[in-house]
This record gives structure tokens, sequence and C-alpha cells, in this order.
């Protein structure tokens, strides 16, 4: 039997990395608009994001393989469970950010 600790480790690292990848997506469509904020005129805030946004993708990388072997199961089964997760959330940040898209267009339409 599985316990719930190492499973909602995973459920946790899963919906982190959607949130990360959601992040990722929003400040690189905030990069490309043509109203680009003051704060990111520069070179050094954009690439600061993005060494924080790749060590946040390593470190929960990291947790997902981790917590998934730990599991009862064998190592194919514990590393396709991880792959699953990391595809569940990058789909998920990108139905999000369909979303998020959509919402901005009706409204700059309205």
């Amino acid at each position: 039997m599985v316990s719930a600790s190492p499973v909602l480790s995973l459920v946790e690292a899963g919906a982190a990395f959607a949130a990360v990848i959601l992040l990722y997506l929003i400040l690189s469509e905030v990069y490309r608009s043509t109203r680009l904020p003051a704060w990111m005129n520069g070179d050094v805030v954009p690439q600061l994001l993005c060494v924080v946004l790749t060590g946040a993708v390593v470190g929960i990388l990291i947790g997902i393989f981790t917590a998934a072997m730990g599991l009862p199961f064998g190592t194919m089964s514990d590393a396709a469970l991880a792959a699953g997760i990391l595809a569940g959330g990058a789909v998920t940040a990108c139905v999000l950010m369909r979303v998020i898209r959509s919402a901005i267009h009706l409204r700059h339409q309205a």
C-alpha cells in the first residue's frame, strides 16, 4: 500500500511545476509584447528571471523524480509516473495560458 505522503508530495511538485511553467509563459508573453514594462527593458532582469526559473525547474525535476523513486513500484513505473506528472503539469500550464490569453483578448475587444 502506498502512503499518502509520497503521493501528496508528487502532486504538490506537479502543481509547482505547472506554476513555474505558467510563470515562464506569462513572462515570455510580457517580454514579447509591444508595451514592455520599464523594469524588463534591460538585459539584467530578464536574464535573472531566466536563471531563477531554470533553477526552479531543475529543483522541481529533482524533487519529482526523488519522490517517485521512493514509491514501492518498479523503477520503470516510477519513472513513467514522474514523466506523466511532468507532462500533466506542462499541459495544465499551457491550458491555463490559453485561458489567460483568451480572457485578455476578450477584455481588449470590449
